[in-house]
């Protein structure tokens, strides 16, 4: 985890995460990127840690399966502190 100061980042790989159809899989490099954010003035807010959103992408290398174009999967993210 790397904090960027304004945003947080966190790598990943994701063995198996691209079946292909010969039956192996191919790894995915996945990325989370999160910021603190007020949700009063619906701003970012770097200095909270109590609510924090974001993105989550997972991508395959361009060639994995034998096609030439990767596999992205990009989705928002939430994290809230519960207690």
């Amino acid at each position: 985890m790397i904090n960027r100061g304004d945003y947080w980042i966190v790598d990943r790989v994701v063995e198996n995460w691209e079946p292909c159809p010969d039956g192996t899989a191919a790894p995915g490099d996945e990325k989370f990127v999160f910021w603190g954010v007020d949700p009063v003035k619906e701003t970012v807010d770097n200095t909270r840690r109590d609510l924090m959103a974001g993105h989550d992408r997972t991508q395959a290398p361009s060639g994995a399966c034998g096609i030439n174009k990767p596999l992205v999967i990009e989705l928002p993210i939430r994290l809230e502190k519960l207690s």
